[in-house]
């Protein structure tokens, strides 16, 4: 065999070493080991992040704050008085605090005196709650709930509600709750309780309701004043004004600011054409197109100027003409009527001349007899009040003035209506 021989060369290891920036130095620089500082004689800085408790506990307050160094003890103020002196924890029960907002500071000590700073915050120990005050039921105010409010409770976290002591809710927060299931629509008395950590009050109640009628209490409310002077009323189809003439033209019902004497408007009804009046004329003016509810009772109230007398008719049907029609008799009146015994025709309400500004008022249905002037007394009068019944639910109601040949004085007068209304009686 073959003998191989095996030579090992050692290459010394070659470092390379980068050149080295040399680093500048400020100066050379002798330790003293027997220096010591000079020793300070301001006392330590104020302390940080300080708390008090606010209503969480009945009997304290408890106040916490962030430790500062060079400090010995800790001083405490509450309103300006101190309550506490050189204690060393960071924290500190106040068992005399009051349920009132009140100020505490806290200052940091050493033996050089106390911080010039301190911290400084608010805190209150808890209480029962008062008694609410200003606790109200809407009477009537809306159609389907009942709405409680009242003002914020010192020390309240929540409330309780009751309808006629039974409670609805135990947890109720804000000042206001809404009944809104099994709404009563006679009084009915709600109740309310302030509830916080320390107690709570005694209830307060009121009485409250709502009014499934009140989208119908009014049918008709109209002053004029939002229209356009000379909007024609007529396009309007709860307005339906007639006029008899001969040889004089039509007339017209339009807003009007004549003769008033405020920038208020009104409506006015006239003939078009007056001066030459060779037979009688007649001016009405009919409501119509409003439903009424059965069961209940209405009033129609408007002022009227105009220097003729007027009729008002309520009548419940009407004849091909669409005013309330004299061959069904006074019975379709919703008011009494006198019967003129000539012609029988239906006087209605009769309204006497009425050159300065008047109110027509009348509460209806009634029945009874006459046909008196201007707001009578119905129990004088002998009327017995009723309710609309069914087949009453949408009457006419008219406004009428008669002039003879010649006209009234020489002239056809116009009639003036503002503040029309139509309510239900509650």
């Amino acid at each position: 065999m073959k003998k191989i021989k095996l030579i090992f060369i050692i290459v010394p290891a070659l470092i390379f070493i980068g050149s080295c920036t040399k680093l500048d130095t400020v100066g050379e620089f002798d330790l003293d080991p027997n220096y010591l500082p000079e020793e300070r004689t301001d006392g330590p800085l104020a302390p940080l992040l300080m708390t008090a408790s606010y209503d969480e506990y009945c009997d304290m307050v408890i106040l916490s704050w962030e430790p500062t160094t060079r400090t010995t003890g800790y001083d405490i103020y509450r309103a300006g008085s101190l309550i506490a002196d050189n204690i060393a924890d960071t924290s500190f029960t106040d068992t005399e605090a009051v349920s009132v907002d009140t100020e505490y500071w806290v200052f940091a000590k050493n033996e050089n005196g106390a911080s010039i700073d301190s911290a400084f915050t608010v805190g209150r120990k808890g209480d029962v709650p008062p008694d609410p005050v200003s606790f109200s039921a809407s009477d009537g105010e809306f159609e389907s709930k009942v709405e409680l409010t009242w003002d914020d409770v010192d020390f309240a976290k929540y409330y309780i509600v009751m309808k006629d002591g039974v409670v609805m809710n135990d947890s109720v927060t804000g000042n206001a709750y809404a009944d809104n299931v099994d709404v009563p629509q006679v009084d009915t008395e709600y109740s309310l309780i302030a509830v916080g950590p320390c107690g709570q009050s005694s209830a307060v109640s009121d009485f409250g309701k709502a009014d499934s009628l009140l989208k119908y209490s009014i049918i008709m409310d109209e002053n004029y004043d939002g229209l356009d002077e000379g909007f024609d009323l007529s396009a309007d189809p709860f307005y339906f004004p007639r006029f008899k003439y001969t040889d004089y033209g039509p007339g017209t019902l339009l807003v009007s600011t004549i003769d008033y004497s405020s920038p208020a408007k009104c409506a006015e009804a006239k003939l078009n054409d007056p001066s030459t009046l060779e037979s009688s004329a007649s001016i009405q003016i009919v409501f119509q197109d409003f439903e009424l509810l059965v069961g209940q009772r209405y009033r129609i109230s408007y002022n009227i100027r105009t220097p003729a007398p007027t009729s008002m008719h309520i009548g419940v049907v009407d004849d091909e003409n669409g005013i309330p029609n004299k061959i069904y008799g006074v019975e379709s009146y919703l008011l009494p009527t006198a019967v003129n015994p000539k012609n029988n025709n239906l006087y209605g309400i009769k309204v006497s001349a009425s050159p300065e500004w008047r109110t027509v008022s009348y509460e209806f249905p009634a029945t009874g007899t006459g046909s008196s002037d201007v707001d009578p007394d119905p129990e004088a009068l002998g009327w017995t009040p009723t309710t609309i019944q069914a087949g009453q639910e949408m009457p006419k109601i008219m406004i009428a003035q008669w002039v003879g040949k010649g006209g009234f004085d020489g002239v056809c007068p116009s009639i003036l209506i503002d503040d029309l209304k139509i309510e239900l009686i509650k």
